[in-house]
């Protein structure tokens, strides 16, 4: 998920040249959208809701109060009928501010998000069947209470420690497994997904903080092949006049009167 944010964030930052005012802040509250969602799905595979202060300037201007669909019925005015809802990606083609190419890197980084939270919900909706834990508990416990009168007898007085030390180990292994069955809390062996969305957070204010790069922004030199040629025979004829040059001047210094 992070690279996808990472993508969608540069390509939209990059390849979309808003023609107007209005649409770079609705390029802006896009980019901001990607740091909501990644918030979002921490509150969400935590289930605590959408009422947090830290996901309300991501997400405040996304109109959230929609009637309900009995209310729809009995309102048929507010109905939006089909012919009046475009698609958005349409719409944006249409408008010229996002490309085909640039579409279609857009949607692809969009479908690895979408991915990536039913990922997931795959593993948040999957818990450990209860048959599984409840028989892996059971045998545990039988396995080491029965394990002191095996060793007894062989073992005397370090009975006690071994099998303190081997409960330790297989009650260990039962937690553990309760523990991967849900990594999305707040336990030390889980997910950091605080850390994880203020990483984000502070990659997009930082990449947001600064201009769109244009063209005129890099520095170069157009440069033909012909120029290129123009100037290795002008520095090869420099060469050639220097070393005449030389020449005719030791020329005269071991000879100074020919005649």
């Amino acid at each position: 998920m992070t690279v996808a944010i990472r993508g969608l964030m540069r390509h939209i930052w990059v390849n979309v040249d808003p023609p107007s005012i209005l649409d770079s802040l609705e390029k802006e509250a896009a980019i901001k959208l990607l740091v909501g969602f990644a918030i979002s799905m921490k509150y969400y595979l935590r289930e605590e809701g959408i009422e947090h202060e830290d996901l309300k300037p991501y997400i405040s201007n996304i109109v959230t109060a929609i009637p309900a669909f009995e209310q729809l019925i009995e309102q048929e005015d507010k109905v939006i009928e089909k012919k009046k809802n475009p698609r958005i990606d349409i719409k944006l083609f249409k408008n010229k501010i996002v490309g085909a190419s640039a579409a279609k890197l857009l949607l692809y980084d969009l479908n690895i998000l979408v991915d990536s939270l039913s990922g997931c919900e795959r593993i948040l909706r999957t818990p450990i069947p209860l048959a599984y834990a409840v028989h892996i508990s059971q045998t545990v416990w039988l396995y080491c209470i029965s394990l002191s009168f095996q060793l007894v007898s062989t073992l005397h007085y370090t009975t006690l420690p071994i099998v303190l030390i081997a409960s330790i180990i297989l009650f260990g292994i039962e937690a553990i497994g309760e523990e991967i069955e849900n990594p999305f809390g707040y336990d030390y062996n889980d997910l950091d997904l605080d850390g994880f969305c203020n990483d984000i957070k502070e990659e997009v204010e930082t990449f947001t903080k600064y201009p769109r790069p244009t063209v005129e922004d890099w520095e170069h030199e157009t440069t033909s092949i012909i120029d290129i040629k123009e100037k290795i025979l002008s520095h090869s004829c420099n060469n050639i006049f220097d070393i005449i040059s030389d020449v005719t001047a030791t020329h005269d210094e071991i000879d100074p009167n020919p005649n």
